[in-house]
């Protein structure tokens, strides 16, 4: 098993798993690069530091924009 780490939202093994979650993936399918998620990454202590990081940030928001035909 490969320990790995979401780098977006992705579905495997009939879990949705969301950016920053870290489980493991079978080794056979970590060493198939045409079936290997490409949206997860090797784990390290750094990338789980960082997307702890960035979960805690908060989404800016764009402004409001007027309605069309509104003045």
């Amino acid at each position: 098993m490969v320990k790995v780490i979401a780098s977006t939202r992705g579905y495997i093994d009939g879990e949705i798993r969301e950016a920053g979650d870290s489980f493991d993936i079978d080794d056979a399918l970590w060493k198939d690069e045409t079936r290997r998620p490409k949206w997860v990454a090797p784990y390290t202590p750094e990338r789980a530091a960082a997307a702890r990081q960035d979960s805690t940030r908060k989404p800016v928001k764009n402004a409001a924009r007027p309605a069309a035909g509104s003045t």
